[in-house]
Parts: C-alpha cells; structure tokens; sequence
C-alpha cells in the first residue's frame, strides 16, 4: 500500500529490481506489444522468484544478483514483438517450452530476444557478472563443476530460463519441474525441488499481492521512475538519520 511498507516487505535491492521490471514491462503501453510486455512481466516475477530461491543453496552471497538475472531473461521478448511484428508472434503464440521456441527464433528470424537482451545489456553497460549469465541463459553450460558466480548463476538461469509456464498462474505446470535438468544443472534431487519450487511459489504470490493495485493506480508512467527514486533517496537518508 506504500513505498515504505514496499520496502520493509520486499527489502531495498528487489525493490529496485522491480522498479526497472515494471519500467520495462510499461514502456509498451498502449501499442499491440502491451499483452506479451504485461505476459512477460508476470513469468519474469516466478523467473525471479525462482533464481533467489535457487541462489539461497548454491550462491548465497550473490541472491540479488540472481533475483535480476531471473528477472530480466526475457526482457527482448516484447522488443522482438515490436521489431519482428507478427514473424515473432508466431513463434511465441506456440505451445512449446522456451528452448525450443528460442530454436525457432535462431532458425528463422534475423535476431532472437537473447541477442537483443546481451546488446540491452551492454548500452546499460551492466557487469559481467550480470551480463554473462543473460547471454548465455539458452546455451547448456560446458561445466556444471565451476564454482566462479558467474558460471553459477549461468547454470541457475539456464534451468529457470527453460522452465515452461502456466499462462494463467505464471507458475510451472508440473509440480516437479525439468527434474533430470534440476539435477544436473543445479544439484538438487525431486524433493528439494519440489521445496524450491513451493517456496518461488509463495513469494511470487506475496510479491504480486503487493504490487497488484499499483499498475492501475499509476496514471503517468514516465514519472514514475522519478517517483520512485526521490521516495527511495529519502527513506534511505532517513534510514541513516
């Protein structure tokens, strides 16, 4: 109900990860992208969800890092709505997982939304650590021993990356997703994936839950950035006060 209570709840670091999420998911608004941004944005949330949830067992030290990388994997894809037309469209509109409509992209389309993501990422000139694991969120990592964040969160936003989503709940559709992929890509057995799962699960509720009136409260959305940052600079000053 406020940017306070936001904050108390969600914490300072994901608070701003939302802000850029729900920056990106508006900037299509009013244009025939706005339901694959609006898509996006709900899947990207669980994404999230999931690669904090993840990160907590393998990179503790790196679980925000992880929380933005599971958010911003799909950030091309409204973009390729926008640059590709009705071509892109297509291929999203299919009944498959991500890889394969990934494939799809890299066989018939001049780009793909990872291209598009990997140059985003290099205007905003995000880290590597960043910028690595979201160039690489499609490409099977060589060797799951490596024990660098970076090549951690690449195996973490492989696995969330290729997980196939419900359209209506945003969540998997099987209570035990890619099992033989969990395993190998992020060490962990069916019943430690059912617990992972469960609890992205949980926080994806809580976290929409307090974002649900924003969107329609929101009249000017080029403000809102500025908004948030002169909210966000004065509960920090006084949080130091």
């Amino acid at each position: 109900s406020t940017l306070e209570r936001a904050c108390i709840l969600l914490g300072i670091d994901r608070l701003r990860a939302f802000s850029l999420g729900f920056y990106l998911s508006r900037a299509a608004t009013g244009d025939a992208s706005h339901d694959v941004s609006r898509r996006v944005w709900g899947e990207s949330v669980f994404r999230a969800c999931l690669s904090l949830s993840i990160a907590r067992t393998l990179l503790p030290s790196h679980t925000t890092e992880a929380f933005i990388v599971g958010l911003m994997l799909d950030a091309g894809l409204p973009l390729m709505f926008k640059l590709q037309g009705h071509a892109f469209l297509q291929i999203d509109a299919e009944a498959s997982p991500p890889s394969r409509k990934h494939h799809r992209e890299f066989s018939t389309l001049p780009y793909t939304h990872v291209d598009l993501i990997t140059v985003l990422a290099r205007r905003w000139k995000l880290p590597p650590l960043l910028a690595k694991p979201l160039a690489w969120h499609h490409s099977p990592p060589g060797d799951c021993a490596r024990t660098e964040p970076e090549h951690i969160l690449h195996r973490i936003a492989y696995y969330v990356g290729a997980l196939e989503l419900d359209i209506r709940t945003k969540m998997p559709k099987d209570q035990i997703p890619m099992p033989a992929l969990a395993s190998r890509f992020i060490g962990c057995d069916d019943k430690q994936l059912v617990k992972l799962v469960a609890s992205a699960g949980t926080e994806y509720k809580a976290t929409m839950s307090v974002f649900s009136g924003v969107a329609t409260s929101i009249s000017e959305f080029d403000s809102l950035h500025d908004l948030v940052h002169h909210q966000l600079a004065r509960i920090l000053d006084e949080t130091l006060t």
